[in-house]
């Protein structure tokens, strides 16, 4: 059924609460425990029988199925006519832009079996389970007649039923999308979407703005975009739409020429354990996978996430080599070999922007909320962040009832050091970032993409101009929105300057008073 006209004038239910609450963690040692919000159960599914993982029966890896051959005339020389040389025959920008678009709110809407919601709900409820249903998929004017739906993350579920009655089908829990696990077409080149709820964030945007700074750091990062989402006749309210990262992402970002594509990716799954960290568990695979998890999930820890059924790649040997150089090489040795294991600069720039943002729900912080790569072009790790709608002071580092950590002066998350600590670093192991930081030569990049980030990305002029962009697109419908939990005014003050007290800060009030104090420690 078609989803509502986001555009019109015509009204849909008012908001559910007069006043913004958000259950928020307060503190770092206070969500030491809880679950990361992002992560989730394996959800990867394909029958095609070739083995490739890709779910479209060629045996190529590569899933666009397209038996390229020469003569296109595009010039790039692949024959698969799509004028990016890659040869995999997908125009992954173009795709990209249709379903991620900068210009416009997507409208989703999704059609369940009568009842069916409702159970995926009651399932969560009574077992923390999350299970795909089918649903009829409306994407704008295009509709697909079975996709797979599930509830997603941990968290920002939890705080959807602290709102509501566990049977209430009307609130806007956070969702994904698998588009083959009923056998049905990929969408635009992709097996999964992601539904984020914006369940933390007051302003809507602190998703897509950070995504906007880490891609101008040239960071791997995924896309992202708004979309107004009804499910059973019912409107939601606005969602930001995810990319996931997946052999998908590996293929749009990395293209797939000398099999770039086709590395090992691991997905950080925060355990109890703090296997995330990458610290020394020894030398077996069982060291790096938990089971001491969250509620919902039966494995955690640093999970495979692609060739994890190919016996001759999946003994987690890359992984554990390259988290024994971080922890077990003397520091001449550190020096001689991380660069050979490890992609250091682009962590460089993901840590500044990372520091820069005081994302600290994080590697940087909590150890969560982050992909490990494995080029096939450099046998070198790459770190991919995700999940970042705590970012811009979002994620509180410390308890307001306890002294401040030492690496965010006054508590004040605008403050946070840009002397190589953070987040908790001073109480607890993060070889991977401590190692690399504590290196002079790594410590003065680190420090200059700081600068180079307070000085072009996170000036007033540049982030009005984003947040400007995207309240174009959401700021009259946050009004009806019937999942916001706020006002209008209330809306507008989370994107403006105005100060705020110790556990909110809006946004250009963050990014003026966050600017300066790098521009002043530097």
């Amino acid at each position: 059924m078609p989803g509502p006209d986001i555009f019109s004038d015509s009204p849909l239910p008012s908001p559910v609460f007069s006043a913004f609450s958000l259950c928020l963690c307060v503190g770092l040692a206070a969500c030491q425990s809880a679950p990361a919000e992002g992560a989730g159960s394996s959800d990867s599914a394909n029958s095609d029988g070739d083995g490739d993982g890709d779910g479209d029966g060629d045996g190529d890896g590569d899933g666009d199925g397209d038996g390229d051959g020469d003569g296109d005339g595009d010039g790039d020389g692949d024959g698969d006519g799509d004028g990016d040389g890659d040869g995999d025959g997908i125009d992954w920008t173009a795709k990209l832009d249709h379903v991620f678009p900068d210009d416009h709110v997507v409208g989703i809407t999704l059609d369940f079996v009568p009842g069916e919601w409702k159970s995926i709900i009651a399932l969560f409820v009574n077992a923390y389970t999350k299970e795909y249903r089918d649903v009829a998929f409306q994407f704008d004017e295009e509709t697909l007649d079975s996709t797979g739906a599930r509830l997603k993350g941990y968290s920002s579920i939890l705080f959807i039923l602290n709102r509501g009655s566990n049977e209430d089908t009307t609130l806007n829990y956070p969702l994904k999308l698998n588009f083959n696990y009923y056998g049905g077409p990929r969408f635009h080149g992709l097996d999964k979407l992601s539904l984020g709820n914006n369940w933390s964030d007051a302003s809507y945007m602190r998703e897509r703005l950070a995504g906007r700074v880490y891609a101008a750091m040239n960071v791997p990062v995924a896309r992202s975009s708004f979309a107004a989402v009804t499910v059973d006749d019912n409107y939601l309210g606005i969602y930001t739409m995810v990319q996931p990262i997946d052999k998908r992402f590996l293929k749009a970002w990395y293209g797939t020429e000398n099999n770039m594509d086709d590395g090992n990716l691991y997905k950080c799954v925060r355990d109890h354990n703090d296997t995330c960290r990458l610290d020394w568990r020894g030398p077996d695979k069982s060291g790096y996978i938990s089971t001491n998890c969250p509620e919902g999930y039966d494995e955690c820890g640093i999970l495979q996430r692609t060739n994890e059924d190919d016996p001759s790649l999946n003994d987690y040997t890359d992984l554990i080599h390259f988290i024994d150089v971080v922890n077990n090489s003397t520091d001449a040795e550190f020096v001689e070999e991380i660069e050979k294991v490890f992609e250091v600069d682009s962590f460089l720039r993901l840590a500044a922007s990372t520091i820069a943002l005081s994302s600290f729900d994080s590697y940087f912080g909590m150890g969560n909320n982050y992909y490990l790569y494995l080029r096939p072009d450099t046998n070198r790790f790459e770190m991919i962040p995700w999940d970042m709608n705590m970012s811009y002071g979002g994620f509180q580092c410390g308890d307001p009832n306890e002294p401040p950590d030492p690496s965010i002066p006054d508590g004040d998350m605008t403050k946070a050091k840009v002397d190589g600590s953070f987040c908790g670093s001073d109480g607890a192991d993060y070889p991977l970032a401590e190692r690399i930081l504590a290196q002079p030569t790594y410590l003065t990049a680190f420090q200059n993409y700081l600068g180079e980030i307070a000085e072009q990305h996170l000036t007033t002029a540049k982030q009005s101009e984003w947040i400007n962009e995207f309240d174009s697109l959401i700021g009259d419908l946050i009004t009806n929105d019937p999942n916001y939990p706020g006002s209008y005014s209330e809306y507008n003050r989370a994107i403006g300057g105005e100060s705020s007290n110790w556990f909110s800060y809006n946004l250009l009030d963050f990014v003026e008073r966050r600017r300066t104090y790098i521009l002043e420690n530097l």
